[in-house]
């Protein structure tokens, strides 16, 4: 924000596309009164360049995250809930999870988010996201059960071990390519034309020297595989679904099956 309180203009100004303002359903650093009890929550990222690692904590910053459960990805529903302390999300994708409040009646608890995402920059509050407000009774019990164990069983694509295509990411001159293609280029930027019914292993290789990306495959959905060179393994939650966004972290390959 500007000292007036209009938003700076990044193609303008040149500045930044991180920000250094959080908002929630448009609004900066809000708040939600909620009941002791639980909730289920839709997370989209969609900050223009911001990656998030979520987490909860209680006021009394205890420096203990909080567990919840994650029971869907970009695709739909798990095959059942996985227990987190933390949720990584990137542009585009979604993730939903459900949250107990039940053990923090009368008290607040805030999402935050961590410090050192991939290369993305990080400023005074940057680490803040929203407060809830827990009251001290709960006005309705129903959906309020145990989560079920499990859901509908997924159907994954049969697994391959041979790679069908590699993308290379790379940025020339301030500009995204993929496979030395940029999408300026009309008459080359198709770079693959699977079979319909066919199930490809896709090899997505960041060479970007410093950035991180989101990848979103159109059309399809697919079973993220294997992360290497980058900060992390495969999240249980990531494996556990499927899905059509994945973050290309710097320097990291990632195989998804198509």
């Amino acid at each position: 924000y500007r000292s007036n309180g209009d938003l700076f203009s990044p193609a303008a100004e040149l500045v930044s596309l991180w920000g250094d303002v959080i908002h929630v359903n448009g609004q900066p650093w809000p708040y939600l009164k909620v009941e002791p009890r639980k909730y289920r929550f839709r997370i989209l990222d969609s900050a223009i360049s911001r990656s998030f690692q979520l987490y909860f904590e209680k006021d009394t910053k205890t420096g203990t995250k909080l567990p919840f459960k994650v029971i869907a990805s970009d695709a739909g529903l798990l095959s059942g809930p996985i227990s987190a302390t933390q949720l990584e999300i990137s542009m585009a994708e979604r993730w939903e999870i459900v949250f107990d409040f039940s053990a923090y009646a009368n008290s607040n608890v805030t999402m935050r988010n961590n410090r050192d995402v991939q290369a993305d920059e990080d400023y005074n509050s940057t680490d803040k996201v929203m407060k809830f407000v827990v009251g001290r009774t709960v006005t309705d019990t129903s959906n309020n059960g145990e989560v079920p164990t499990s859901f509908n069983a997924l159907t994954l694509p049969p697994m391959k071990q041979t790679v069908d295509r590699t993308f290379k990411f790379e940025r020339t001159n301030g500009e995204w390519r993929v496979n030395g293609v940029a999408f300026s280029d009309v008459k080359n930027r198709i770079l693959a034309k699977p079979a319909r019914g066919a199930v490809e292993l896709w090899e997505l290789q960041n060479d970007s020297g410093g950035w991180s990306h989101p990848v979103h495959i159109h059309l399809v959905d697919f079973q993220l595989l294997s992360r290497t060179n980058g900060k992390r393994p495969v999240l249980p939650y990531e494996a556990a679904g499927l899905k059509d966004v994945v973050l290309l972290g710097r320097n990291e390959r990632v195989r998804v099956l198509a």
